[in-house]
């Protein structure tokens, strides 16, 4: 079995012809443009009877419409850059779409600086229309349409912390390929089980045929993310074809173990991708070239259910062992959309219901799953996630 290739090109700003060579020079890397041939009337690449290239769609990350400098989403140039490099490779047509945690992929490429970036000849497409994808321990999934029916699914991720997830990368973007509030039924289904959660994704990740990744890395996000970050600067474009192994890489360029990322976990106990360092083929720049230290994480759970606690004490010890959010009175401003996100429906917008620290929606910590979907979207950075004080003293105790 030939080892996965993952292309590691510097790009330090976004420079339209600075970032255009750097995305076409790591997708030569890896072969990508191999993907972009005839394919026959079923819709198989190479299939007898050749007739079309494939059609192909560009799966941005476009959590949230915020301004490009908030750096939430793929960069628009990015996606700009991989289009032209596959329609010069013969692809005729493109598309572009997602299904965003707040509002419309259209809305949302808009406020993300799109207009006048993104050419007028890639369609923009919302994920609005699904259908059956059963996996061995999903039947019930459903996915994109559009995204189960391109030629050529191209995979544009941003690098950034994840509360829930560690980091969210290439495997974690196509989870965005679950339409709209189907995404909210099954953080509920998860729970607080990150481990369920993350195999969950895996295999949303491995139930489209083999693609292209292209990972904006230009500037990432630290801290407070997936939407609430603080920009920081990496320098790099990676490109691939396997999800997991991408991920394994940049996991290396952050200073992540990535045996720690849930996804990358999953990956490895259900025999999906290339997770392992020993198994892929880095092309490019070395990865200790481009490395940085301090790359902030998220605030996560420790996992409390790992440290060998029976039940009744973990029950017993769960908020001081666990992460949750936090809401803050200077920056919210009442909008909502932490209570319309909320899968199990644990906020509260009844001002007569507020607190005493003042006018803010109240979290239910019963029913609290903890899975920060309230964090992701919050467009103030007004909720924080905060680790319990027993996992706290635990990390820095850990540290010494």
């Amino acid at each position: 079995m030939n080892p996965a290739r993952v292309a590691i090109v510097r790009c330090r700003t976004y420079d339209r012809a600075e970032v255009a060579d750097a995305v076409a020079r790591a997708i030569e890397l890896v072969d990508g443009t191999k993907l972009v041939r005839p394919v026959g009337p079923v819709g198989q690449v190479g299939h007898v009877g050749q007739v079309r290239p494939p059609s192909v769609l560009l799966k941005p990350n476009l959590l949230a419409g915020r301004p490009r400098e908030a750096r939430v989403t793929t960069d628009p140039e990015v996606v700009r850059a991989v289009a032209e490099v596959l329609r010069a490779a013969g692809a005729n047509d493109i598309s572009a779409g997602d299904s965003p945690g707040i509002g419309s992929a259209l809305k949302v490429m808009a406020r993300s600086g799109w207009d006048g970036v993104v050419p007028d000849w890639v369609r923009r497409v919302d994920f609005d229309s699904g259908r059956p994808s059963r996996t061995k321990d999903h039947p019930d999934l459903e996915l994109s349409a559009a995204a189960l029916d391109a030629g050529l699914l191209v995979n544009i991720p941003k690098v950034k912390t994840h509360a829930y997830m560690g980091l969210t990368l290439a495997t974690k973007n196509l989870f965005g390929t679950v339409i709209g509030a189907r995404k909210a039924q099954w953080h509920l289904r998860a729970g607080e089980n990150l481990g369920l959660f993350a195999r969950l994704v895996v295999e949303i990740a491995y139930s489209f045929r083999p693609g292209l990744i292209v990972a904006d890395g230009v500037i990432a996000m630290e801290g407070n993310g997936p939407g609430s970050g603080d920009p920081r600067p990496l320098g790099v474009i990676l490109a691939g074809d396997d999800p997991t192994a991408v991920d394994a890489v940049l996991c290396r360029i952050v200073g992540f173990a990535p045996e720690a990322v849930p996804t990358l976990a999953a990956a490895r106990e259900l025999g999906l991708g290339t997770p392992d360092m020993g198994k892929i083929e880095v092309l490019g720049e070395d990865i200790a070239s481009v490395a940085v230290q301090g790359f902030r994480p998220a605030a996560q759970s420790p996992g409390a259910q790992g440290i060998g606690l029976p039940g009744f004490l973990h029950k017993l010890l769960k908020g001081a062992l666990t992460s949750k959010p936090v809401i803050s009175t200077e920056l919210c401003r009442l909008c909502g959309e932490c209570a319309r996100i909320c899968p199990p429906k644990a906020i509260d917008l009844d001002l007569d219901a507020a607190d005493r620290r003042g006018r803010l929606p109240v979290i239910d910590r019963k029913k609290c799953i903890r899975c920060f979907c309230c964090q992701e979207v919050c467009p103030y950075k007004a909720i924080a996630v905060k680790t319990g004080w027993l996992a706290w003293t635990m990390r820095r105790n850990a540290g010494r």
